[in-house]
């Protein structure tokens, strides 16, 4: 018989087995307390701030691109202007919308003009990833321990936890297609009569369209091509009720450039149409070429410790179904649709593919939910040797 899964999983809720439940004499207080320390989300939460913290709180992993950011939302502190962002010698910097700055902007008000202000929010950035990555597995997986070790595989992601110490749109850009993709499948789950689900897709796709701009339009792109290649569960969408939510997710997508194109509209647009696509596109076959198996490499470095019993999980239960409408049938039209766009830009940097890391850290994690104990503890002695 395949002994019950042990290792890993069992680090995300130790407390379980300590912690007693409470007595009807018990204050709320600690009857509140002792239920978030046996949370299976507890100990990863706690490990990423204990994690980030030395690394954020100083100038040492400082991103070249950073000072565009601080140095803008710097300079809306100081004179008050809100509206548009500019570089250090004044000049307005108009080639991205304005939802990064205006969350520093926020914190050096609350905070004061310092590190840690700008830090912080990036940090609670990626810890709210981590629970909505727990979420988002909830929905799209059977097995619950599928959820808990996903939160673990992003955990140990170095380019996430890179991400969570930059004054970069990354993490903020993963959240928030994350929180859109969570909606979507909580309205396909409910056979889109969820209005809750509604609002979180269309609040996400609004706020990662404030953060970035095209990376949202490509995921409304991933997430249309998927609807549409399962028109039987689409025939069934009733636009009237998701009509309030799509208006407050296009109003907050265009919060993000409203205000900048009001005071700069010609040269707004011509600065986004060139920095988000004119001057990125490579026009090469063979450039992409080259870098298309530099990015799958890369990718799968990340992830290299969970490849094996992904793989052999992948093979042993067939887990993998890409009938149209199913969650690995999204992921895998997502990856090939995002991955063929970061490849076909000037710059293909690996932050460009982070907000993938979430979903791909589910998807293995449902493969690996497929392996036998037996297997498995045989890899994490091995992996511990190493």
């Amino acid at each position: 018989m395949t002994p019950k899964l042990t290792g890993i999983l069992d680090l995300a809720t130790p407390a379980c087995q300590i912690a007693a439940a409470p007595t009807p004499q018990q204050s709320n207080g600690f009857t509140l307390f002792a239920r978030l320390v046996r949370h299976e989300l507890t100990l990863p939460l706690l490990l990423l701030g204990l994690g980030v913290a030395p690394w954020s709180f100083h100038f040492l992993l400082m991103y070249p691109d950073e000072r565009f950011y601080l140095d803008a939302a710097l300079t809306m502190h100081q004179t008050g202007d809100w509206l548009v962002p500019r570089y250090d010698d004044g000049s307005p910097r108009l080639n991205k919308p304005l939802l990064t700055y205006w969350v520093l902007l926020v914190s050096f008000r609350v905070l004061g003009a310092n590190i840690v202000a700008a830090r912080l929010p990036f940090v609670l950035a990626a810890v709210g990833q981590l629970v909505l990555t727990w979420r988002l597995a909830r929905v799209v997986t059977p097995d619950p321990r599928a959820a808990r070790l996903a939160v673990w595989v992003l955990l140990a992601n170095p380019l996430f936890l890179l991400c969570a110490v930059r004054c970069l749109p990354d993490i903020l850009l993963t959240l928030f297609a994350s929180l859109a993709v969570y909606g979507y499948f909580r309205l396909r789950r409910a056979n889109w009569s969820d209005t809750g689900g509604a609002w979180w897709f269309a609040l996400g796709i609004g706020l990662a369209s404030a953060t970035k701009g095209l990376p949202a339009l490509l995921l409304i792109g991933c997430i249309g091509l998927h609807s549409l290649l399962d028109l039987p569960h689409l025939r069934n969408l009733r636009l009237r009720k998701l009509a309030l939510p799509a208006a407050t997710g296009i109003a907050v997508g265009l919060a993000g450039f409203l205000p900048i194109m009001w005071h700069h509209a010609q040269e707004t647009v011509q600065e986004m149409w060139h920095d988000q696509f004119a001057q990125r596109l490579v026009y090469q076959v063979s450039d992409v070429v080259h870098r298309l198996p530099l990015l799958v490499l890369g990718l799968a470095a990340l992830h290299l410790a969970w490849l094996l019993p992904a793989a052999r999980g992948f093979w042993a239960a067939a887990r993998w179904e890409l009938r149209p409408g199913s969650w690995h049938h999204f992921l895998a039209t997502t990856l090939l649709l995002w991955i063929a766009a970061t490849v076909a830009t000037e710059n293909c940097s690996p932050r460009y593919v982070t907000p993938l890391l979430p979903w791909i850290a589910i998807a293995l994690a449902s493969a690996i939910m497929s392996c036998d104990g037996h297997f498995l503890l045989r890899y994490g002695r091995w992996c511990s040797a190493l």
